[in-house]
């Protein structure tokens, strides 16, 4: 019923895609798998996102001292967190 498709911001890089699909083959996935997810070199209109580092916005923005404290679920950093 559903499409797949994994975007990053690594995938608007020539290589991006296929390095998504290296880690997919590294961490476990079957090639099969891989075969039936799509790997789209822009962010696709989707009825759902999931991201690690998502904020859910409820119609109310949230205090600066908030977003200063978030912390994704796996507790790490991203090169883009300052």
């Amino acid at each position: 019923k559903y499409k797949v498709y994994i975007y990053s911001t690594r995938s608007q890089f020539s290589n991006g895609c296929e390095a998504l699909e290296h880690w997919l083959l590294k961490y476990g996935m079957s090639q099969d798998t891989i075969d039936k997810i799509s790997f789209p070199t822009s962010k696709p209109i989707a009825k759902i996102y999931i991201d690690d580092r998502a904020w859910e916005f409820n119609g109310t923005w949230p205090e600066i001292s908030e977003i200063d404290n978030f912390v994704p679920w796996h507790g790490g950093n991203s090169s883009s967190q300052k």
